[in-house]
């Protein structure tokens, strides 16, 4: 009686273990539609979630009277990844805007808007697993990276003689760095990096840390696991910090000072990592993929990219 007690327990452990870990999957990973029925409200309250609103109309309006190409690509693995181009056909400068988790194009339209206005040509993309573009498992920059390098591609033979600038917000911004790994052409001239992550694993520990009040081990290890078996690929190899230690593209490093979900030391960490020309953008009292609030925040970006393209 005993020995099937203790087989009884251990059973419910393993059975109660199991659907923690696909809690976590799901939550790290899955892709969550019902984000974009009103982004918005996952973000923004009370008279700040009011006047979001009223800018995100204004935004739609603009966007509606620009001069836009709407398309798709085939990523290297079959999806279809949905892209628009916003054009200014006085110049051949380009910036890519990359997205972060959970996240799509449309969420940055005032960073379109804003870098349209200094002159340039925009792509916005919506990352796998994210918006219009297929997929149903974020990878956190292992295969987004490679979609990137994709986008490039196209920009290339769309356009003769383009310069472009890579711009990405947290999980855009790893993607951004990993993209480097692709040995990336001539015409990515500059990168800017805004509230990216040492690596997902880094980022993971923190978020089980201060979120969950949970030890990295042994779940994460059993997240990550599970992950390879399901999505084919090891997120524990999504480390930005290393696809920089041969980077020779000129790149800025931009983080709010008071970031709770990516820390600012991971900035730093980042920053110093990095082999070629850089520069240190720190926001002060800006929270995680907010620093773009700061009102020089715009045209320091245009500073630096403006030497390069």
């Amino acid at each position: 009686m005993k020995k099937k007690a203790l087989l009884l327990g251990a059973g419910a452990v393993a059975l109660a273990y199991g659907g923690v870990l696909e809690y976590f999957f799901d939550f790290a990973f899955k892709r969550d539609d019902q984000f974009y029925d009103d982004p918005l409200d996952f973000s923004y309250q009370g008279e700040e979630l009011a006047e979001k609103k009223k800018e995100r109309a204004e935004l739609e309006k603009w966007l509606a009277e620009s001069k836009t190409t709407n398309g798709y690509i085939k990523s290297f693995d079959g999806l279809d990844l949905f892209g628009v181009i916003i054009e200014n056909n006085a110049t051949k400068n380009y910036l890519i805007i990359v997205h972060g988790m959970r996240s799509d194009h449309m969420m940055m339209l005032k960073s379109a808007y804003e870098f349209s206005n200094l002159g340039y040509n925009i792509l916005l993309i919506d990352q796998r697993a994210n918006g219009k573009s297929q997929g149903e498992h974020m990878t956190y920059g292992f295969k987004e990276s490679i979609d990137i390098a994709q986008w490039i591609e196209m920009l290339d033979n769309r356009i003769a003689d383009c310069r472009i600038a890579l711009y990405g917000v947290s999980m855009g911004a790893a993607s951004v760095m990993l993209s480097l790994r692709n040995k990336l052409p001539q015409s990515v001239k500059c990168i800017v990096e805004d509230c990216g992550y040492t690596s997902a694993y880094d980022a993971f520990s923190h978020i089980l840390k201060k979120d969950f009040k949970l030890p990295s081990w042994p779940l994460l290890p059993s997240v990550l696991a599970l992950a390879k078996r399901r999505i084919g690929v090891s997120i524990a190899e999504a480390a930005p910090i290393d696809a920089l230690k041969d980077n020779e593209i000129p790149i800025l490093f931009v983080h709010g000072t008071a970031d709770d979900f990516v820390p600012f030391e991971m900035a730093k960490k980042l920053y110093h990592a990095n082999k070629g020309i850089k520069k240190f953008y720190p926001v002060e009292g800006k929270g995680h993929s907010v620093a773009s609030d700061d009102p020089d925040y715009y045209q320091n970006i245009n500073s630096f990219i403006s030497d390069y393209l």
